[in-house]
């Protein structure tokens, strides 16, 4: 692709970001929950902050809220935490589906009690380690997948993000010092920070 010499640059309005609950019913078999935080910008400094705290929140079994949610507390079938970002800002999503058996006062006490404990308490260690031991790993086998090349460099292109000086995933030596620079103490404070407001949510019951 031919590179384009002249700039297209457009005026970004502020991102004004309100909380908003709607729970709707319908014919269904399970429950569906959508969870959401106001986060940062794909362009922001701390993206590495925000990439481990959604793995260990809500990414695979061994994550906090797999553990307390599906595994000692038996309320979700499928759990899964994941950024959408812009260059404006963005959001941290959790998307959870439950037995329509369980009730949606029981999800969401849950839930909140969960982020609130991770809030006040702190992210372990071995969590913390666990989590950036998995995005390394997960950086390296995504590079050998030619789709996901493809997308990535795609998105780079349309989203103007500039390797040289924005988060690369193919540049394992960069992003990887970027990851032993992170400590425990700054990520807690990181997700103190992020999580600290009532959630949005949606959801869907089934009636």
């Amino acid at each position: 692709m031919r590179k384009k010499t002249k700039s297209n640059k457009r005026s970004i309005p502020e991102l004004i970001i309100t909380t908003a609950e709607e729970v709707i019913y319908r014919r269904t078999y399970q429950n569906y929950f959508c969870f959401g935080y106001p986060t940062i910008s794909y362009l922001h400094k701390d993206i590495v902050k925000l990439l481990t705290l959604v793995q260990i929140l809500g990414i695979g079994s061994r994550s906090i809220l797999a553990k307390k949610m599906r595994g000692e507390e038996g309320l979700v079938y499928s759990l899964l935490a994941s950024p959408v970002l812009y260059r404006e800002g963005g959001g941290l999503l959790f998307k959870l589906s439950s037995p329509s058996k369980n009730g949606m006062d029981r999800i969401l006490s849950v839930f909140k009690s969960t982020v609130y404990h991770v809030v006040q308490k702190g992210i372990s260690d071995d969590d913390f380690l666990r989590a950036i031991n998995t995005i390394k790993s997960h950086m390296i086998f995504s590079s050998e997948n030619n789709q996901y090349r493809m997308l990535e460099s795609g998105k780079r292109l349309l989203l103007g993000i500039e390797t040289e000086k924005h988060f690369d995933v193919f540049d394992f030596d960069k992003s990887f010092a970027l990851f032993e620079e992170l400590t425990v103490e700054n990520l807690n404070t990181f997700a103190s920070n992020q999580l600290h407001d009532e959630p949005s949510y949606s959801i869907l019951l089934s009636n």
